[in-house]
């Protein structure tokens, strides 16, 4: 039987202009991915501590623990980054705290960045730009295809719900090119209107 494969990185068309309500709703699937993905690399460390001490090369579980966390080699982090048009940036433990954050009053974003990692194989990014040709782009990583599904399963809903209209998106996207054809058009003909443009010299002598 074939089974149905889920790309874990996608992509979806702006732009994005996400609101309180939105970053909010957006914190809680941050977290619940976090939490879930923590577990995983924890039980992976488990599982190796258990084998350690089952084949005595440790004398005790906290013991083999202690090693398999001390040998895994996982880098852990958890970067949540709101990016300025000037290029500042404000980071902060989770969105919500970002969003509490008195700085932010006087900041003007164009990007959210949020990347979590719990070893090489627990993974899970995030990235929207505000700009007129913006996309917000997501991936999951994790041991446990439960997981991935279960965390792709609620940014689904999140993205379904506050995507742009497709007019909208549309417009913004032909908007720049409009313009520079109009400007183009209009520097044309001027430059015709002038080329043709004769003075009455018998009206000046």
């Amino acid at each position: 039987m074939g089974k149905l494969y889920n790309p874990s990185k996608r992509t979806f068309t702006g732009p994005w202009f996400l609101d309180i309500k939105a970053l909010e709703e957006l914190d809680e699937i941050v977290e619940f991915a976090n939490d879930e993905l923590k577990k995983s690399r924890n039980e992976i460390i488990e599982s190796i501590a258990l084998k350690d001490f089952e084949d005595k090369k440790r004398e005790s579980l906290d013991e083999a623990r202690k090693y398999a966390v001390k040998y895994s080699f996982d880098s852990i982090r958890k970067d949540i980054t709101l990016i300025s048009k000037d290029e500042s940036k404000l980071k902060d433990n989770t969105v919500k705290e970002l969003l509490v954050d008195p700085k932010i009053k006087s900041f003007s974003p164009k990007e959210l960045s949020i990347d979590i990692e719990y070893g090489r194989t627990n993974r899970f990014s995030f990235n929207a730009k505000q700009r007129y040709d913006g996309e917000l782009e997501y991936e999951v990583k994790s041991t446990k295809s439960e997981i991935e599904d279960e965390i792709n399963y609620q940014l689904e809903n999140w993205v379904d719900k506050y995507k742009p209209l497709t007019i909208q998106s549309l417009w913004l996207k032909l908007a720049f090119p409009l313009a520079m054809f109009s400007g183009i058009l209009c520097f044309i003909l001027a430059l015709n209107i002038f080329s043709t443009y004769k003075p009455n010299t018998k009206e000046i002598y």
